[in-house]
């Protein structure tokens, strides 16, 4: 009894010491510069983005295909609009202890994605705007 009630604890911590990155300057504290590469939950890793100046970003599944694009915060969210797509993506973002949770704003199907700890490199780009 003791220890469910101890591991219920700690589970409420660790979902408490979840920080809402929901403004452009927490979200830009903690991206600027940096590659960061997502799962889906299970930890194979299925995509990444770089992070750039100018709150540019560049959006790479594993096949590596990349989309440019950028970003900017909305009432509390964090939203991408990248070339060839005429629609927003924004997402819900904390900083967990196990890294970036973000969370898709769609209402009927969200999408969790969660950053993969210890996995750096830089992305590679194939497709029509690679090379000479």
């Amino acid at each position: 009894m003791i220890r469910a009630a101890f591991a219920a604890l700690l589970l409420t911590a660790s979902t408490a010491a979840a920080e809402p990155l929901d403004t452009a300057a927490k979200f830009e504290a903690y991206v600027r510069a940096r590659t960061i590469f997502f799962h889906l939950g299970e930890g194979q890793i299925y995509a990444s983005e770089r992070y750039m100046a100018d709150r540019r970003v560049r959006w790479s599944l594993l096949e590596g295909a990349c989309q440019e694009g950028e970003w900017w915060a909305q009432d509390g969210l964090i939203c991408f609009a990248y070339e060839g797509n005429a629609n927003a993506q924004c997402w819900k973002v904390d900083l967990t202890p196990e890294g970036m949770r973000a969370t898709s704003d769609d209402a009927i199907n969200p999408l969790v994605i969660y950053e993969a700890q210890g996995v750096t490199g830089d992305q590679t780009c194939t497709g029509p705007r690679v090379g000479v």
